[in-house]
């Protein structure tokens, strides 16, 4: 992808997967709160949860200083997609390792853009 913007520094990371553990809104609150600590972000607002519908995810956001994260959930298919978002550098081998971990993803793939 072209960077349109190269004088803006930010960083994105998309990490998908299908997951083995029982999923539910505190289990991603958690994880929420574990990555901007182990990613040294600061969570300046409560997580936002989006309506749950049987063949829709269901969406948690939570804005973070100089940081956001989004996860989204499809149940029906045990799969995750998680958006990190940053105007900071950040590692990304962390946030992955962590994700792969806490999720216990059975397979996944990322892309830093």
């Amino acid at each position: 992808m072209e960077n349109l913007a190269p004088d803006l520094k930010r960083k994105r990371l998309v990490i998908e997967g299908f997951y083995e553990r029982s999923m539910d809104n505190e289990l991603i609150r958690e994880y929420l709160n574990k990555i901007a600590k182990e990613l040294g972000f600061e969570i300046t607002g409560e997580p936002v949860v989006s309506d749950v519908e049987e063949e829709t995810p269901y969406t948690l956001f939570v804005s973070l200083a100089r940081f956001g994260a989004a996860v989204y959930v499809w149940e029906n298919q045990e799969f995750i997609s998680v958006l990190l978002h940053s105007c900071e550098d950040f590692d990304e081998e962390r946030a992955v390792e962590l994700t792969e971990d806490f999720f216990e993803l059975r397979e996944k793939q990322f892309q830093v853009f």
